[in-house]
């Protein structure tokens, strides 16, 4: 029998039971022929076709650290990490 949840459910409250749920997730994914750690890693390499982007955010430790890389330039949370500021280009205009 399903089990039915009459709640809204919040990620850092039920991090526990759903975290599975999360692209953060340590789950690794095949796409393109390339294996990338988790699905924030490859959502954040989409962002440019740049092979050494790409491989930077591959490289990634943690999947933050993926999406810190990937931090458009002049936004207002840019990261000092940000590899579009560090090489002076824009992420895709798409």
């Amino acid at each position: 029998m399903p089990i039915f949840i009459q709640r809204v459910l919040y990620f850092g409250r039920d991090r526990l039971l759903f975290r599975f749920l999360s692209h953060f997730h340590p789950s690794p994914i095949l796409m393109d022929g390339v294996t990338w750690p988790t699905a924030e890693h490859y959502y954040q390499s989409q962002k440019s076709f740049d092979a050494a982007y790409r491989q930077a955010i591959h490289d990634a430790i943690t999947p933050g650290h993926a999406k810190r890389l990937a931090m458009r330039p002049g936004s207002r949370k840019v990261s000092q990490q940000s590899w579009f500021r560090k090489h002076g280009v824009l992420p895709r205009p798409d």
